[in-house]
């Protein structure tokens, strides 16, 4: 059987528009194909740097998709520098 592995970020825009197409994908191949994912944490400099150019990806990100709505970026917290506790969460509730 074939294994497909998806590498996300839980807080990436393009992780965030890719979860349909994931899921119809494993729907689809869900006999043919063994699925997995694992946390491909950015590094510190892939964050956005102000909550403008968290907007300008989310914009970019969201046109691309024809999303009729555009993502928020009021979650960023230009301090932090690596946000480790939403992939931990992610991986927390796979093990439970």
């Amino acid at each position: 059987m074939a294994k497909v592995t998806y590498y996300l970020e839980v807080i990436s825009s393009w992780c965030y528009w890719v979860e349909p197409t994931w899921a119809e994908l494993k729907r689809r191949f869900e006999n043919k194909v063994e699925f997995d994912w694992k946390i491909a944490q950015m590094p510190p400099d892939s964050y956005p740097r102000s909550k403008s150019q968290c907007d300008w990806f989310y914009r970019r990100s969201g046109s691309i998709v024809r999303s009729p709505f555009m993502l928020s970026s009021d979650w960023l917290e230009p301090e932090i520098k690596e946000y480790l506790v939403p992939n931990y969460v992610a991986e927390a509730a796979r093990l439970s």
